[in-house]
């Protein structure tokens, strides 16, 4: 194909010799010559045959992160130049490379990968002769898909103790009697127990076969709730439902890291829920669903509640994930306490994400003051109901959850 330095070329010439012609000047037609020559060496050039070969990419990556993308491209005979551009969203080197035609080119770059369906390609290839009034393009025609799910931070197994647990063995203190490895009680001695077992001190004092007993280990439902508002949309690089989703699924993996069932629930403009399980597999679909999620709707907790309780089990343990923007998360935490339910809510903070965007002047300082005074209300009536993990953003979320105790007895 020619470009358009070609077609000015050649309307530079017609023109020229048209006026010639019509002027009856030889100085004009003699000044064609030169274009002529010039006309002649732009025509030249063979179409380079091109072929394309991607480095494998991988089907999933994690938020936050950097991918590396390289390929190489391979040519029969080479022109003077080529351009290429790999169609790809935010690269943090450039995806277009401006280099002289050879045999074979290797090009690479990276990508800041944010949550969500990157795509990458197709890859497209342009050949230039050395007058660049002719130009050769070709494209890969294929595409790939990388999957980016929320960022998952490594957080120790979350230290539970709720009240209800499970009849299958696990990592959780039941608060009765069983296989364990702590000290529960004592009561007296059966034939068939084990020697081992016998507290010789205890039997000596009472002047019988005393047995000790320990407490059992036992495994419990975690239901992770998040909040998807559309108030949640706050932010620019990274929203706050961006840190909602890493927080979500950074304790996801931590309670089934200890061997517990996971739930998962979320609320938007729509409901996602998924039932307890304890694989693998099931963390990669509740990633999967969290990879998807937008901050839209205005659904409210306390309208959920029943949803809540009629999906889980009553006794299971709930982690809440919320800015704590919506007026009613009170009232519904209120009433989940009420039904039963253990809870632990994780916030992380709007104001310490707007302080990042805003002028800090002494209107908006006031301003600030005034909206930590609320959220600390609010926070304190939250913790006569749950424990609370106030979550300052620029600070890694495995630290403020290691400072809390989970869980404080029931009032």
């Amino acid at each position: 194909m020619f470009t358009l330095k070609f077609f000015g070329l050649v309307a530079m010439l017609l023109i020229m010799f048209v006026l010639g012609t019509i002027l009856q000047s030889g100085d004009l037609i003699a000044l064609c010559l030169p274009l002529l020559f010039y006309f002649f060496f732009a025509m030249q050039g063979e179409k380079p045959e091109t072929t394309f070969e991607r480095a494998s990419l991988p089907e999933r990556g994690m938020a936050g992160s950097v991918l590396p993308v390289s390929f190489t491209i391979s040519t029969g005979n080479p022109a003077h130049l080529m351009e290429v551009l790999d169609k790809a969203h935010g690269a943090v080197q450039r995806n277009y490379f401006l280099v002289p035609g050879t045999r074979k080119t290797e090009c690479s770059y990276e990508i800041m990968l944010r949550r969500g369906a990157l795509k990458i390609g197709p890859l497209i290839v342009r050949h230039c002769n050395f007058l660049r009034t002719q130009f050769w393009e070709y494209n890969s025609e294929q595409a790939e898909t990388v999957v980016v799910i929320p960022r998952v931070h490594d957080l120790k197994p979350l230290r539970l103790k709720p009240r209800h647990t499970r009849i299958f063995y696990g990592m959780l203190p039941a608060r009765k009697a069983g296989i364990g490895e702590e000290f529960f009680s004592l009561r007296d001695y059966y034939p068939g127990d084990e020697y081992r077992k016998i507290n010789w001190k205890a039997s000596s004092r009472y002047g019988q076969l005393v047995t000790n007993e320990f407490e059992a280990l036992k495994t419990t439902d975690v239901i992770t709730v998040l909040d998807a508002r559309r108030e949640n949309a706050l932010g620019e690089e990274k929203t706050l439902l961006d840190y909602s989703l890493d927080a979500t699924a950074s304790i996801s993996a931590a309670v089934l890291k200890a061997g517990n069932r996971l739930g998962f629930l979320a609320y938007s403009d729509s409901l996602h829920w998924l039932h307890p399980g304890t694989t693998r597999r099931h963390l990669f679909k509740i990633l999967e669903v969290l990879t998807e999620i937008q901050p839209k709707g205005g659904s409210r907790l306390d309208y959920i509640k029943n949803l809540i309780s009629a999906f889980f089990a009553r006794g299971s343990t709930l982690v809440l994930i919320s800015p704590l923007l919506d007026p009613s998360f009170l009232k519904g935490v209120q009433d989940l306490y009420a039904l039963g339910f253990d809870m632990l809510v994780v916030s992380p903070s709007p104001l310490k994400l707007q302080w990042l965007y805003c002028e800090h002047d002494s209107i908006h300082q006031l301003a600030k003051k005034i909206l930590e005074q609320e959220r600390a209300a609010l926070l304190s009536q939250l913790q006569e109901y749950a424990m609370v993990v106030d979550w300052d953003i620029e600070v890694p979320l495995g630290k403020p959850l290691s400072e809390v105790r989970l869980f404080r007895p029931r009032r």
